[in-house]
């Protein structure tokens, strides 16, 4: 579909510096791997480009470098090269905290924050926290755990949790 190639060459040429630049910073111990997860990344948004052009700058590179960290630690995981190396969420999490604007201001100015409030209320209330301190209050998954008094994985699990429903039934609703 030409409109769909030009939509793309669109959000590609906008955010590759970006996304090039995210992945120099985050992928600098795995050098051989990160041209592969910037591929993989670029794979990965062709079904939502319509959405990813409908969102603001600030949105757009936010879900395009957690889209990336995702695809990255899962190569990583799996690099024979890599064995024995740990690697957290939590090294591309911050990441993505670190390179974008306060998202409490994007929900607020956006005219799905009502679905998008609707969804996160009807979220357990230890998982709506867990999503509010780390997207709103700008918390690395460790200083939740501490203020908590929980262990780490179990803040982790909560966000990916909670992050997981909110985009699952953010879809469905559209």
């Amino acid at each position: 579909n030409p409109v769909q190639q030009d939509l793309f060459w669109t959000i590609y040429h906008k955010y590759s510096p970006f996304l090039n630049a995210h992945a120099r910073k985050k992928m600098y111990r795995f050098l051989h791997l990160a041209e592969d997860v910037l591929q993989e990344t670029w794979i990965a948004m062709l079904p939502h480009l319509d959405r990813l052009s409908a969102m603001t700058e600030e949105c757009a590179a936010a879900y395009l470098f957690a889209t990336f960290d995702r695809i990255a630690v899962k190569l990583i995981k799996e690099d024979p090269s890599a064995q024995g190396t740990v690697v957290s969420f939590e090294e591309f999490d911050e990441a993505v905290i670190a390179d974008r604007t306060d998202l409490l201001d994007e929900i607020c100015a956006s005219e799905t924050s009502r679905q998008i409030a609707e969804i996160i209320l009807s979220m357990p209330k230890k998982d709506r926290d867990v999503l509010r301190l780390h997207l709103i209050e700008s918390m690395t998954f460790h200083e939740i755990a501490k203020c908590m008094h929980l262990p780490y994985k179990t803040v982790h699990k909560r966000f990916q949790r909670a992050n997981n429903r909110l985009v699952t039934k953010f879809l469905e609703e559209e």
